[in-house]
């Protein structure tokens, strides 16, 4: 801890770490003693300088009498050692710049839309403030995408209120994002916003507005670059980052409504200009036994419950070998009297259940000779066609073999390879085959995430974790028998062990973000 921070803030606020550091100011994580230690973030200025003093005022008094969902709450402006101090709402997160700089992919449509939309409405809001209020840093770092789910826009610290008299603006920005007005102190307005958005959208898509726009103006290589994307979307880019705010949307509600309507009419599908896809747009995530039984079925059925949680589209395929898992359930409950409750076959390849805001898939078996690659077949076709919409999960569960593996890594984006300590009663065969897996996947470069299932205490764990060697692995710990065998016997609801997954999906949580 810095040492200039011992003891209490205000006599009040005890700060437990440094979160953060800036040009300007500093962030600790710190608890509200009064409050039995609620957690606090607090932003203490470095320097007592005026110009920084107005401005963290400034954000105190803008945020005190604001309330949206996507912008921090204020609870105290004191100060400390005569460091003027902002008491803030702690968002435990990363922010959008962490993000995007440890992506070595484009993030998927359906997450920028999820994003970018919460941005606008909380824009939409501060604009219509009276006065308005505009936010003039709005980039990368200053959105915080929280654990729960929620966008939050943070640091309005050069933020403006509208008056009659909207003169010239101090030169405060971020270069990339800022607009040209406002990085040469003409007068700044909601169309300041505006241009900032466009540059934000242009990064999330994996272009640095900081390279594609040089002194205001747009790179005429970066149209070419945005061929890539659809008609309507790079439309929305260009007319953002115009250089005259008068050849820009001229409220924040037209961009929204744009937006909104880009998200209803583009499932994601991005097209080179010979018409093929660039790339596939949701993620496809594969998840794979290591051996019959680890558990693979839980963790896609754990993973649906963090995208069901966050209401994000998902689809959930059940490659099946025979009778699976979820279609047993699934026929079972559709005998149940729970049979009419939004449980629909779409025709006599695929069953389908829709369950909240995603569905899940299960691929009957074929009746002939060459079932086995028919089924792959109809899993790619299918896998491929729901992720030009939103993430895919896969669940292969242990219905794989060293044939199929070619097939399985050149239709995946990431693969979760579940095993549990009976990993180390394989086969050599069976070993040989994950050896075979992680071979494929290095070559195809898709990435592997090992996830340790039933991990508990005893003699060889660690020759069993070991396993993984260097792959990012997960932990997920052994959970009660009776309870399992509680959830393996309940029949009532759809999909099936949510009491098991309900306890499993925390342990996966950073594999959402």
């Amino acid at each position: 801890m810095n040492a200039s921070l011992q003891g209490l803030i205000a006599e009040r606020y005890q700060t437990i770490h440094k979160a953060g550091e800036g040009g300007m100011g500093e962030l600790y994580l710190a608890r509200d003693m009064k409050l039995n230690g609620a957690l606090r973030a607090i932003k203490i200025l470095k320097h007592t300088e005026a110009q920084l003093e107005q401005g963290l005022e400034q954000e105190a008094l803008i945020l005190t009498r604001l309330q949206h969902r996507c912008l921090p709450i204020i609870y105290d402006y004191t100060s400390h050692q005569s460091r003027p101090c902002l008491v803030m709402e702690w968002i435990n997160g990363i922010h959008l710049g962490q993000l995007l700089n440890e992506q070595s992919k484009p993030l998927p449509l359906s997450y920028i839309f999820y994003v970018l939309i919460d941005v606008l409405e909380a824009l939409a809001y501060l604009h219509t403030q009276q006065p308005p209020i505009i936010h003039r840093d709005l980039k990368p770092s200053n959105i915080m995408l929280a654990n729960d789910g929620t966008i939050k826009i943070i640091d309005f610290g050069i933020s403006k209120q509208l008056g009659k008299n909207n003169g010239s603006t101090v030169m405060f920005g971020t270069r990339g994002y800022s607009s040209p007005e406002q990085l040469s102190g003409k007068p700044t307005d909601e169309r300041t916003d505006i241009y900032s958005f466009g540059a934000l959208l242009l990064r999330m898509l994996g272009l640095d507005p900081t390279k594609w726009i040089k002194g205001g103006k747009v790179e005429r290589s970066l149209l070419r670059k945005l061929l890539a994307f659809p008609k309507g979307l790079r439309e929305l880019i260009v007319d953002c980052i115009q250089e005259q705010p008068l050849h820009r949307p001229q409220s924040i509600d037209d961009v929204l409504h744009r937006m909104k309507k880009l998200q209803l009419l583009h499932g994601g599908e991005l097209q080179n200009k010979s018409g093929n896809n660039a790339y596939y747009v949701g993620k496809r995530i594969a998840v794979l036994s290591a051996h019959k039984g680890a558990g693979a079925t839980l963790v896609s059925l754990s993973l649906r419950e963090l995208y069901q949680d966050r209401d994000m589209p998902y689809s959930l395929i059940e490659h099946r070998l025979d009778e699976g898992e979820l279609s047993y359930h699934y026929d079972q409950y559709r005998q149940s009297e729970h049979s009419g409750s939004g449980l629909e076959l779409i025709d006599e390849a695929y069953e389908c259940a829709t369950v909240g805001a995603g569905r899940i898939f299960m691929i009957n078996p074929l009746n002939e000779e060459n079932c086995a690659e028919d089924r792959l077949q109809h899993t790619v076709e299918l896998t491929a066609s729901l992720a030009l919409q939103h993430d895919v999960i896969i669940d292969y569960s242990s219905h794989w073999n060293e044939k199929e593996l070619e097939y399985i890594v050149q239709h995946a984006d990431l693969i979760l390879l579940v095993d549990s300590p009976w990993t180390l009663k394989q086969s050599p065969r069976s070993l040989y085959r994950i050896h075979q897996l992680l071979q494929q996947a290095n070559r195809s470069n898709v990435t592997v995430r090992w996830i340790h299932n039933r991990d508990q205490s005893f003699h060889g764990r660690s020759s069993w974790k070991s396993l993984a060697g260097e792959l990012s692995s997960f932990r997920i710990p052994e959970l009660p028998a009776k309870q399992i065998l509680k959830s393996i016997c309940m029949q009532n609801s759809y999909p099936p062990y949510q009491d098991i997954t309900r306890q499993i999906k925390k342990y996966l949580m950073s594999l959402i973000k």
